[in-house]
Formats: structure tokens, C-alpha cells, sequence
């Protein structure tokens, strides 16, 4: 049985409505631990607290917690390049340890801090929603989340429940934005269905070790760096050009079954737009089966538009069966569509060499602006 978020003592107003003798109950902003109501939050401690008892101090959970509190929204400031590291876990109350539950419209400001999980207990990061109860909207904004570990759920990083909300945001990445976590499928992020995945990036820069934002994530199903679900959709570059200099906004995920980087399911859509990319899209990526880079299954959505690539899309990932980039039968007989601009669909992806070995690229891009697709 999951966990109630909150207990009524700690989330609910309660008043009387004109002429009636029913108390109700309302959502409030509220003051939590030592955070006051209100936004934005300043967390000021990297101690990871939840006391019912008002204190001096703001933790990351009392912060998101007070934040819950509020249905109107509310930001989060974290301290520039700061870590904090979550260690409660076994809590009564969902919100109270394991996983951070955003159930409302929410801000991080990580002013380049980073997330982090620190027990032998494995939980993810966050979860965004409550499946059947609440839809949360949560914004990540120059944040790094790392080392969650949902076990055999999804999602290790975040998890975005049935038409909830995730927008990534930065306006440079230094270093991996979701990096390094594990779920049985979307190590970095499952989006569940009618969900929704948000990324504006303004630019990359560094090498392809230091310039991506889906890293090192590992899924012991599909889905290395990123699931896609039935109906649910991930938008890359939006409203805001992304520029890709030297990296890889998807790199080093793994999968033991389909879409080492990304698995797209069937009515899924990940829609790349308005990018410059002068390295790669999707590489290095690794699937035991089909997809090293992405795999689309029947009736699931690829579309790449306006785009301007001087690099690749897909390159150097591998695929234990077909496709090291993207597997061709799945894309193209079943039902799929993987639909890019002229000249631009990538290069030097493979099968493993154990089973056979592509060298070079079966298509090249070509530095050109590419056109976007018929409406």
C-alpha cells in the first residue's frame, strides 16, 4: 500500500463554508520545519530534515513540503553549487523520507547545486505527481540529480506520473543535469502516460564528458537515459534554440532490453526542434536488445524539426541485436515513425562487435538549416 503523502495535521485548513456546519478542507500556504510560507523558499541547510516542529533551519524536504502547500506555485532557492544529499527513508509519511513527492506547481533554482541520494535504501530523486491523487508540475533549473535508484519501479532520476510535468531548464550546462541513477526502465526519466517532459537548454559547452544532460544512467529493462510512455511526450529545445557545441545531450545510459538512450513506446513522442548541433544528439549509448540510441516501437513518434547540424544526431551507440542507432524494421515496417530533415539522420552507430560490425555512417549531415515538417 503506497504511503499517504501528508497527514491531515500537516497539510489541512480547515473552515466553514457561509451557512454550512461542515468543515472543509483547503489547500493553504503554510509554514513548515523552519521554512516560511511563502515564495520563493531559500533552503538553508543541505541537511536533509523534516520536523513538524518549527526550527531555525530549511531543508531541501521541508522546503518542497511547505511548497505542497501552497496550490498557487512556488519556487525553491538552493545555495549556488551546494550538495544535498537525501538520507531519510522509512518514514510514515510519504513526503517525510525515500523520494521528494511534488504535487503542485514547483521551481528548483539549483543555482548549480546538486541532488543526490545517500542510503542503502534505494529510492528515486523525485517524483512528480501522485498517481490517482494529485498532478505536480515540477521545473528543474540548473540542478544536477544523481544517484537515485528506484529499484525495480521506474524512473531512478524523476519519475513523471500520468499528466504531470517536468521542465528542464539551464541556461548553460557545465556538467550532466541527470546523471547516474537506475530504475528498471527510464534510469534517468520515466514518463509515464499523458505525461510530460520539457527541456529548454540555450547552450552546451565542453567536451562530450562534461557537456550533456541525460548521463550515465543505467536501466535494468528499457530505456537507459529516458521511457517515453503510451501518450506521453518529451519535447527537446522548444521554445528556446539549443545550441549543442562539443557533447551530447544524451550519453554513456544503458539498457539490458530496448532503447539504450531513449525508448520511445507505442504512442509515445519525443520531438527534438530548434537545435544547432555541432556534436551529437544521442551517443554512446548501450541496449542488450534493439536501439543503442533510441528505439521506437509501433506507432511511436521520432520527429526532429528545424534543425541546423553540422555533427550528428545518433552516433556511436551500440545494440546487443538491431540497430546500434536506431533499429530499422521497428522504425519503418511497424508502424512507427521516425521522421528527420533531409540530410541529417547520423552516423557510426552499431551492433556490438561480437555480432556484426558497422563502420562509418549510413547517413551523413550535412551543415545546412534543416526544413522543418509539413503541418
Amino acid at each position: 500500500m503506497r504511503r499517504p503523502l501528508f497527514t491531515t495535521s500537516t497539510i489541512a485548513v480547515f473552515f466553514l463554508a457561509a451557512g454550512s456546519t461542515t468543515p472543509r478542507l483547503a489547500w493553504a500556504a503554510l509554514d513548515f520545519g523552519g521554512c516560511p510560507a511563502g515564495s520563493p523558499i531559500v533552503v538553508t541547510t543541505t541537511a536533509d530534515e523534516w520536523d513538524l516542529v518549527p526550527n531555525s533551519d530549511c531543508s531541501l524536504r521541508e522546503a518542497i513540503t511547505a511548497a505542497n502547500l501552497d496550490a498557487g506555485g512556488d519556487a525553491i532557492e538552493l545555495v549556488a553549487g551546494a550538495t544535498y544529499t537525501l538520507d531519510l527513508t522509512g518514514g510514515i509519511i510519504d513526503m517525510a523520507s525515500d523520494d521528494l513527492d511534488v504535487v503542485t506547481p514547483i521551481a528548483v533554482n539549483g543555482n548549480g547545486a546538486t541532488i543526490t541520494r545517500s542510503s542503502l535504501t534505494p529510492f528515486r530523486i523525485f517524483e512528480v505527481g501522485a498517481l490517482g491523487v494529485a498532478t505536480g508540475n515540477l521545473a528543474l533549473n540548473d540542478v544536477t540529480i544523481t544517484n537515485g535508484d528506484a529499484g525495480a519501479e521506474n524512473g531512478g532520476g524523476v519519475l513523471v506520473n500520468q499528466t504531470s510535468i517536468l521542465n528542464v531548464n539551464t541556461t548553460s550546462i557545465s556538467g550532466v543535469s541527470i546523471a547516474g541513477n537506475r530504475a528498471a526502465n527510464g534510469g534517468g526519466v520515466y514518463v509515464d502516460q499523458g505525461g510530460t517532459l520539457d527541456v529548454a537548454v540555450l547552450s552546451t559547452q565542453g567536451t562530450s564528458v562534461d557537456a550533456s544532460l541525460l548521463a550515465g544512467n543505467v536501466a535494468t529493462g528499457s530505456g537507459g537515459g529516458l521511457y517515453v510512455s503510451q501518450t506521453g511526450s518529451a519535447v527537446i529545445g522548444n521554445a528556446q534554440f539549443l545550441t549543442v557545441m562539443n557533447g551530447s545531450l544524451l550519453v554513456d545510459n544503458s539498457a539490458g532490453a530496448s532503447g539504450g538512450g531513449v525508448y520511445v513506446a507505442q504512442g509515445g513522442l519525443l520531438n527534438a526542434q530548434n537545435l544547432a548541433i555541432a556534436g551529437s544528439w544521442i551517443a554512446g549509448n548501450d541496449a542488450g536488445g534493439d536501439g543503442g540510441g533510441i528505439f521506437v516501437d509501433q506507432n511511436g513518434t521520432v520527429d526532429v524539426q528545424d534543425t541546423v547540424i553540422s555533427g550528428s544526431l545518433v552516433q556511436g551507440n551500440d545494440a546487443g541485436a538491431n540497430g546500434g542507432g536506431i533499429p530499422p524494421r521497428r522504425s519503418r515496417e511497424a508502424g512507427s515513425s521516425a521522421t528527420t530533415p533531409r540530410g541529417t539522420v547520423a552516423a557510426s552507430s552499431r551492433r556490438r562487435p561480437a555480432r556484426s560490425t558497422s563502420t562509418g555512417s549510413r547517413f551523413r549531415s550535412r551543415p545546412l538549416r534543416a526544413r522543418s515538417r509539413p503541418a
